[in-house]
Parts: C-alpha cells; structure tokens; sequence
C-alpha cells in the first residue's frame, strides 16, 4: 500500500520541488536586477504559499489562523494582499494571494518603496519598529498580526536557499 502511495505522490512531489526551483529562479533574478524589485513580494508569497503546502509543521502555525493582510507602497509599485483561512474541501488552512489591494483587511502594512519591502521581505530577522521609527513602513491594524507574518516569512529565503540581504540605503 505504501509503494502505491509513492507510486500516486511522486510525480506531484516532482512537480511542487520544480515550482519552488522556478520561483527561486524567479527570486534570483529579480534581486540580479536590484534597481526593480516590484515582482519580489508577489513571489515570496507565491513560494511562501508553496512552502505552506509542503511543510506540515509549519502549516501547523496557522491552523486556526484566519487573517487578510494587505501590503502597499508610497510609490504606487506595490499593492498585495495575502489572506489566511481553513479550506473546507481541503481541511487544512490555506493561503491565497492577491495581486490588488483588498478590503477588510486586519493589518495594513505600508512601505516607503520597494527597497523597503525588499529587506522587509528577505532580511533574516526584519526589524519592525525600526522601519517605523525610521519612517520607513507604517502599520494599520493590530501588531499581532505583522509578528505572526515575519515568522513565516523568515522561513522562505531559508526554504528557497538564497542568502539574506540587506539592501543599502
């Protein structure tokens, strides 16, 4: 029974690992490209949504998680929205990424520009109360919520093998 199993699930482990190498690919060259990071945050949630799928232990931090997040920049380069809910058909929680700004939302996270959303997203610990002092992003909604996301959003340069950056000023 259980060679059956492997026999059925191969191919679709095959194809998620060959997802995550093309969005890693992807992640790599829109950080080559350095000056236009707007496609940055769209695919390290797209990976971010895969890596739920795949690792059971940390989909387990958002089993009763049900949140919507809404990510925008000053410049007008950046409008996505990530919303967490558990899926009937499923019976697991779920993630789902937009490509606008949504309403309703319990956190709204507002950076500068992309450089900030940059090493908001691939920085191995970002600093949340020093791009607000800073300046640098602000926050609309409970601060529960902006915690809960960078844990999950540490785990995606780890997951995807590419190093930390820190983008100078």
């Amino acid at each position: 029974m259980r060679r059956l199993f492997r026999r059925i699930f191969r191919p679709v482990r095959t194809a998620r690992e060959q997802l995550l190498k093309d969005l890693r690919q992807e992640m790599l060259e829109i950080l080559a490209r350095g000056g236009n990071l707007d496609g940055l945050m769209t695919v390290a949630l797209k990976a971010l949504r895969l890596i739920l799928l795949i690792d059971r232990d940390l989909r387990r931090n958002i089993r009763d998680f049900n949140a919507r997040y809404s990510f925008i920049c000053l410049d007008g380069n950046l409008a996505v929205s990530v919303s967490f809910k558990r899926s009937r058909f499923l019976r697991q929680p779920v993630m789902e990424v937009h490509d606008e700004a949504i309403d309703n939302t319990n956190i709204t996270v507002t950076f500068a520009d992309t450089r900030t959303m940059a090493e908001f997203v691939m920085s191995e610990s970002p600093d949340i109360f020093a791009g607000i002092l800073d300046n640098k992003l602000a926050l609309d909604g409970n601060l529960n919520y902006i915690l809960k996301f960078i844990y999950l959003v540490r785990h995606v340069p780890k997951r995807m093998g590419i190093e930390p950056i820190s983008c100078p000023a």
